[in-house]
């Protein structure tokens, strides 16, 4: 396993090494007892094999599920293994997300990687690595609910509070940070919609992404999230902030796009982005639209099953029809 993540950190391709670590365990008698933490040895190949089919566009569903059954068999019989459960919750998140990709609902993996956080001893003092996990989770389920047009508030305000706790031990904690910068805008948005004034919380998250690329710089994570909260702060705004707001938006998304040509998720998420913009705050949304088909298009390219890909694609083309129609 180490070796693997040794290959992957220098560019070269890691699938060989973690193919035969993965054998390896297969080739153990199956009557043979497997100690618990070989089983979690084994859990965590197959969520980093699961990484590796995700960053070359390929369905990761089935990694991330083997890794699962692997992890919880480990718990079962070491129940107080603190990597273990950090990481089955991870591959839970995980799988969410490969099944977000593929069109499916991920209610179900997010809600049980925040059970297996939760359910972890000294989880509430001294949980810190699973506080991260589980604010992870936490706002994947609070956008997901959001992109449903289902109320998120309350899981968004507790992936925000766990990261408030994340960051009053680390005060530039790039997970605490980049959640938090993802969570206020749908937070806002909700908050909003329901008639409490909340705008104030597009500013934050601003200020969560400028810190977290203050500290890495170059982090497309942080941009993508940047230029989501210009946007909402863009449709709620009018006159010049709103066109500001607008710019802002549309340059942290293009230069996001301009560092990491080569990772399917960017162009995803650049294409839910440019769609938000074109249907929220562009006076001309035909531009924004044709990004977005443009980023459907290069995820299409890298991961030509992705169906996610495809829905986004039809989509945003039916969008420009009626916007051209207009």
């Amino acid at each position: 396993m180490g070796e693997a993540l040794a290959v992957s950190t220098r560019g070269e391709d890691p699938r060989e090494v973690l193919a035969q670590a993965i054998a390896d365990f297969e080739e153990v008698p199956h009557e043979a007892p497997i100690e618990p933490h070989a089983r979690a040895a084994r859990g965590m190949a197959l969520v980093a094999r699961g990484h590796e089919e995700r960053a070359r566009g390929l369905d990761a569903r089935a990694s991330f599920r083997a890794a699962i059954a692997d992890l919880e068999v480990a718990l079962d019989q070491s129940p107080s293994d603190r990597s273990s459960r950090l990481g089955l919750c991870g591959a839970w998140t995980d799988l969410g997300g490969a099944q977000r990709l593929q069109g499916e609902d991920a209610t179900d993996p997010y809600e049980k990687a925040i059970a297996a956080c939760q359910e972890a001893p000294g989880m509430e003092t001294d949980g810190a690595d699973l506080r991260q996990a589980r604010a992870i989770a936490r706002t994947r389920l609070g956008v997901l609910r959001a992109e449903r047009g289902l109320d998120p508030r309350e899981e968004l305000l507790r992936a925000i509070a766990d990261c408030d706790a994340i960051l009053l031990l680390d005060p530039v904690s790039p997970v605490a940070l980049l959640q938090r910068s993802l969570a206020k805008p749908h937070l806002a948005r909700a908050s909003t919609a329901s008639g409490t004034d909340s705008l104030h919380l597009f500013d934050e998250a601003i200020a969560d992404a400028d810190a977290l690329l203050g500290r890495i710089p170059g982090t497309w994570q942080a941009l993508v999230a940047r230029g989501q909260a210009w946007s909402g702060k863009a449709e709620a705004g009018r006159g010049e902030g709103r066109r500001e707001s607008l710019e802002r938006a549309l340059a942290d998304l293009d230069a996001a796009a301009a560092l990491a040509p080569q990772v399917m998720e960017l162009h995803y998420a650049l294409g839910l982005a440019y769609r938000r913009i074109a249907g929220e705050s562009a006076a001309n949304p035909r531009e924004a639209l044709g990004k977005a088909i443009r980023e459907f298009d290069e995820v299409t390219r890298l991961a030509p099953s992705l169906a996610m890909a495809h829905l986004g694609r039809a989509g945003t083309g039916e969008d420009r029809a009626t916007s051209e129609g207009a």
